[in-house]
């Protein structure tokens, strides 16, 4: 029996699936259950060593990500992105951490993998605490892997959200118990138009309040603007992100974000040092 089922939820990206299902199959140290959602692919998808749930049409994120974790017969689920990769050992030692739920550092790239930045978690015990402000939560679903069992109790992913949804999950697992969290860089989080947030960059907005009233928290509105026009500029969305940096400033009373929405209309960044690459990462080994 599988130690671990992978959810991976997707639709209508071929190729950047494949390259994330690989990253599956190198997993040491573990038996895998591989579960791909397919939600609602203009051409379904067929693939040898894993379980296969089509959706006719696109139930969103939420609801393809719950119905693998129904399928799933291992005692532990991983969620995985489409998009994104995942070190050989990570599955691995977040199993060994005993945790009921778990997530890692976390390294975002760029397109060509390229590093671009680097996440560590959050010291465990405040979690709950900094989530009430901001989504802390390294990786997002790519990085967490949680107890199955707890993950079906508290009745999965709540479709209402959409760019939200992890966070609310977070929220509700760190009511159930506190999560475990591994220093080591397990994921690559690429960063690329496809992402949900440089999309629709207003999404997370427009879900804000009711995140905020259905767990009765106040989130630090400035933070989150800041983190959803970090996104932008760095995908070269200067105009984008001064909007954001500029909106936040006058409705939260924050100077710090219109002084970055002037920067940013400029042109100008702070200097910012890539980290290494790690090993797995394929473009440590060249491919640039």
């Amino acid at each position: 029996m599988a130690n671990v089922s992978v959810v991976i939820a997707t639709r209508d990206r071929p190729e950047l699936l494949s390259r994330t299902v690989a990253s599956v199959r190198g997993q040491v140290g573990v038996d895998v259950e591989l579960i791909v959602v397919d939600d609602g692919s203009v051409r379904p998808i067929r693939m040898e060593g894993a379980i296969v749930i089509h959706h006719e049409r696109s139930r969103g994120v939420a609801a393809a990500r719950n119905a693998g974790i129904e399928r799933a017969s291992a005692p532990y689920v991983a969620l995985l992105d489409d998009d994104d990769l995942w070190a050989p050992s990570k599955l691995a030692e977040q199993l060994a951490s005993g945790g009921d739920w778990v997530y890692s550092a976390t390294l975002v790239v760029d397109e060509q993998l390229r590093p671009l930045w680097l996440e560590r978690p959050t010291d465990v015990l405040p979690v709950r605490e900094a989530l009430s402000r901001m989504n802390v939560v390294t990786g997002g679903a790519s990085s967490v892997c949680a107890r199955r069992e707890l993950l079906v109790e508290l009745g999965g992913f709540d479709p209402t959200f959409d760019q939200l949804a992890d966070w609310d999950m977070w929220l509700r697992l760190a009511d159930a118990s506190i999560p475990a969290t591994c220093e080591r860089v397990h994921v690559a989080y690429v960063l690329h138009s496809g992402n949900m947030v440089l999309r629709d960059p207003l999404g997370p907005e427009r879900e804000l309040e009711r995140l905020a009233q259905k767990h009765r928290i106040e989130p630090d509105r400035a933070t989150v603007a800041r983190w959803i026009a970090w996104h932008q500029l760095r995908r070269g969305n200067r105009m984008t992100a001064a909007r954001i940096y500029a909106t936040s400033g006058l409705r939260d009373g924050n100077p710090g974000n219109l002084v970055r929405g002037m920067a940013a209309m400029g042109g100008l960044r702070r200097p910012h040092r890539r980290p290494p690459a790690p090993s797995w990462l394929p473009v440590a080994h060249g491919r640039q």
